[in-house]
């Protein structure tokens, strides 16, 4: 039976539909994929002599028994893997293929790490049978054929925190990336000057237990976005500062609001 776990030469089984040119496709994904160190099995190596035990167990034995399946999405796979087509000749192994898969997800439960849909660049977003959609990730062949192999190694990792939560004074910002310090609308244009002065102030007072200082000037010139551009950019040359951001009303007194 197959593993979850990732091994140095995973197997893979690749389910396609014979049509137009899509079989010599498939097999040059899978010798570039045998060529990365991937056990790939298709059909292609019994062109001219059936499996010894058989289709229908080779078909149902091997995707038991793999890794990971690429499933090649096409518009005739989805007929005949949602049976939409009535079939006067061929689709027999899509037909038996997509039972066994079915299965398998249902008996699962839908937790699948194992069936995954990908597409020939030429392909379509609706030609993913519906019962596979959700695991649809865009991998396409053979312009994303990288990123198909990182699917079959690679594991999952979740960014971990390097370091405790941080516990922050109201008002206080966690760093330059803090949503406080970024532009309203954007980004700020025509102000160099001006935050460079306010910037080499920051810079000058660096040693200081408190910097204060006031920007005066009209309603809507950009003060705030001066300012907040002018720390934003202190703060990724000095991480160890700690910096406050504070909205108070046009009368305050720098005074009496710091000794408070």
């Amino acid at each position: 039976m197959h593993s979850n776990g990732k091994k140095a030469n995973p197997i893979v089984f690749i389910s396609y539909a014979h049509e137009r040119d899509l079989s010599s496709r498939v097999e040059q994904l899978a010798d570039w994929l045998i060529g990365k160190g991937v056990q790939v099995i298709t059909d292609h190596p019994y062109k001219n002599r059936p499996p010894k035990i058989g289709w229908r167990s080779w078909m149902q034995q091997n995707i038991e028994d793999a890794d990971i399946i690429l499933i090649v999405c096409s518009e005739r796979y989805k007929r005949l893997f949602e049976k939409r087509e009535v079939v006067e000749s061929g689709g027999y192994g899509v037909t038996w293929e997509s039972a066994v898969i079915t299965n398998d997800l249902y008996q699962s439960r839908l937790k699948n790490q194992r069936f995954y849909p990908i597409l020939p660049d030429d392909g379509d977003h609706e030609h993913v049978p519906a019962v596979l959609m959700d695991w649809h990730n865009n991998h396409r062949f053979p312009s994303g054929m990288d990123r198909i192999l990182s699917l079959i190694r690679d594991e999952i990792i979740v960014p971990a925190p390097t370091k405790s939560i941080q516990h922050l004074f109201p008002g206080e910002l966690s760093g330059k990336d803090d949503p406080r310090l970024q532009p309203r609308e954007g980004e700020v244009i025509g102000r160099d000057n001006e935050l460079a002065e306010v910037l080499s102030f920051l810079n000058s007072a660096n040693n200081s237990a408190a910097v204060c200082a006031h920007i005066t000037g009209s309603g809507g010139i950009g003060k705030t976005e001066v300012c907040k551009g002018a720390l934003k950019q202190w703060l990724s040359g000095d991480k160890a500062t700690r910096t406050f951001w504070l909205q108070v009303s046009d009368d305050a007194d720098t005074a009496s609001y710091l000794a408070n």
